[in-house]
């Protein structure tokens, strides 16, 4: 053999050695992959960081074994994120290292709903009047509701408009109630003199709030309500009311009430002040005089006091 065939089947020979070696040395092979699976409790989505979840529809996903995968939630409308559960604790971020299978559940409550705005109605309202030497002395009566269970209404603005057979205006009353807290029937009364020959023949009532807060006032408790014969004539309201508040009542708090006939129609109202300012924890009577309602006619008397207070 020549020198130049034996180097020949010498290099031949290694290059089948190497390539016997390579394929030896570099088998194929799969990383392993273990599943996250996301559950969610409630209104709202998970998605993750790699890309995999977007739960809803897609709430199961594998990734290399080791990956760290971060999740992220979005609320729907009406509802917000609590906290989250199994894999991951707490209400803050969420991530996952996967070194074996792992489940996270996220959980959403509903948020409740807005307040409702502070809404004052007229549910009754009713009047009897006198004339006697061609002066008449009108009372009425008004029952207001606050149909807010979530709001105060304050600075609620009245208007009453005595009207003749014709529509025609004959007098106008304005006052300002300082609050009908969330859903209090408020009793407003109050007196007028219709100038002129005309003959009242109803009431116009027009409502304004002024402003709302959320709910935290209450009216004084009112006790005891009865009816009398009024010195001057006509039918008087006799009660008492307590302060419950921390602070003094004040002597200008209007005390307003409003008689009713045994059907339950509203007949009349008046109104009066405390005799003076009421300490917290006390307790005051008062005296209401309705000249306008015959005691015949009055069956019952509601009655509100404004809690109008000092400092």
């Amino acid at each position: 053999m020549t020198a130049r065939a034996f180097l020949a089947v010498g290099v031949s020979a290694l290059f089948v050695t190497v390539l016997c070696a390579s394929a030896i040395a570099t088998p194929s092979t799969t990383p392993t992959r273990h599943t996250l699976s996301v559950s969610v409790t409630g209104g709202g989505k998970v998605t993750s960081i790699p890309h995999g979840i977007s739960c809803p529809p897609t709430c199961h996903a594998s990734f290399v074994s080791g990956s760290r995968v971060r999740l992220s939630t979005r609320a729907k409308a009406g509802w917000k994120f609590a906290n989250w559960l199994r894999g991951c604790k707490g209400a803050g971020g969420c991530s996952v290292k996967l070194s074996t299978a792992k489940s996270v559940r996220a959980v959403f409550s509903k948020l409740p709903p807005p307040p409702l705005p502070a809404n004052v109605v007229l549910q009754k309202s009713g009047f009897s009047f006198t004339t006697d030497s061609g002066i008449t002395d009108l009372g009425y009566g008004l029952v207001l509701q606050n149909t807010s269970p979530d709001e105060d209404a304050l600075n609620v603005a009245i208007t009453v408009n005595v009207v003749d057979a014709s529509n025609v205006i004959i007098e106008s009353d304005s006052n300002t109630i300082q609050a009908i807290p969330a859903s209090s029937t408020y009793y407003f009364g109050d007196e007028m003199f219709p100038n002129g020959p005309a003959t009242p023949a109803g009431l116009q009532v027009v409502i304004q709030t002024g402003s709302q807060a959320l709910k935290s006032l209450a009216l004084p408790p009112v006790a005891n309500v009865r009816l009398t014969d009024y010195i001057l004539g006509g039918t008087e309201i006799d009660g008492e009311f307590s302060n419950p508040f921390q602070k003094p009542i004040s002597g200008v708090a209007r005390i307003t009430g409003v008689i009713f006939d045994s059907a339950g129609n509203v007949i009349g109202g008046g109104f009066t002040f405390p005799n003076a300012d009421v300490p917290p924890g006390s307790r005051i009577g008062f005296s209401i005089g309705v000249s306008s309602v015959q005691p015949v006619r009055a069956a019952s008397a509601q009655v509100s006091v404004e809690p109008e207070l000092v400092g």
